[in-house]
């Protein structure tokens, strides 16, 4: 299965969105055929890439 990296550039920041006070740079892997479909919902509302991230990062701690 093939996977994309999207970093998320903050532009009302103009730099690198960062998910915490540590600096750890936001990125989301994603299945390309997905890929458009996040776009337009994190368009709408830019809150949802947090909720999205977050998301990940739980079912990733699930599997351990």
């Amino acid at each position: 299965m093939d996977i994309v990296r999207v970093l998320v550039y903050d532009v009302k920041k103009g730099e690198l969105a960062l998910i915490n006070n540590v600096g750890d740079v936001l990125f989301i892997d994603i299945e390309p055929n997905k890929l458009l479909d996040f776009i337009r919902d994190v368009y709408k509302n830019p809150e949802n890439i947090y909720n999205y991230f977050n998301s990940i990062k739980n079912m990733e701690l699930n599997k351990e």
